[in-house]
């Protein structure tokens, strides 16, 4: 018999915004939310490169992805960099980035899990069912602030390209579906009143993604460590 973890409402409702943020190492009393994508089989590519955290390809070429879930105590920096998005409640003057995964289409054996627990369904934005997952990310454009990211004493990951040697800086590569590939990005500018407003392909949204993932066929995720 599966077992479901008792979902935490991750909203305002709490007066609480949950995030994820890449694991490394520990979550240091936080719950861990693992998720397994099951990647493309026929000639697969995907890998991961450098620090990564505790995310990882496994021998079968399908991912592994490792966050903390944490507090929403984050704030615009010197550098661009996003977090897991796990509510739908997306701060004022900030991206919000969606990325929907063609993930393998026969056999699929996604799945998720919260501290052990299977969990599934929306999370926010982010979609943990079925064959194909969607990840929701808030990302933060860097400004001229000096403000420092939060520490929850320990480190972790963030989408970012902001590290400086492979040993705090790194990429994970997932090899999506060949077959009817339907991978999607979907970029939204939240103003400063929270007017929402969709993006469309152009300039402004590839200076977005450009330090954050690519998009196309398969998808290169780009990650930072802080400390």
């Amino acid at each position: 018999m599966k077992s479901y973890t008792k979902q935490k409402i991750y909203s305002k409702s709490s007066g609480i915004n949950f995030v994820g943020v890449f694991k490394d190492l520990t979550c240091a009393g936080n719950e861990e939310l693992k998720i397994f994508m099951d990647c493309e089989d026929s000639r697969p590519t995907t890998k991961t490169e450098d620090w990564t955290g505790d995310s990882y390809a496994d021998r079968n070429k399908n991912l592994t992805l490792k966050f903390c879930i944490v507090p929403n105590n984050f704030v615009k920096t010197n550098y661009d960099y996003a977090i897991l998005n796990l509510t739908s409640n997306v701060p004022n003057s900030t991206i919000r980035i969606d990325r929907y995964f063609d993930n393998q289409d026969r056999k699929n054996a996604n799945n998720s899990t919260i501290n052990g627990s299977l969990t599934q369904g929306w999370k926010g934005y982010t979609l943990l069912s079925g064959g194909n997952y969607q990840l929701s990310w808030i990302m933060y454009q860097k400004t001229n602030s000096s403000q420092a990211l939060p520490s929850f004493n320990m480190s972790y990951g963030v989408l970012g390209r902001f590290g400086t040697n492979k040993y705090n800086k790194g990429y994970i590569l997932s090899d999506d579906e060949d077959s009817r590939n339907a991978n999607r990005c979907d970029v939204y500018n939240y103003s400063s009143s929270g007017i929402k407003t969709l993006l469309p392909i152009g300039s402004q949204r590839s200076s977005i993604l450009r330090n954050m993932m690519t998009e196309g066929r398969n998808t290169k995720l780009y990650l930072s460590k802080v400390n």
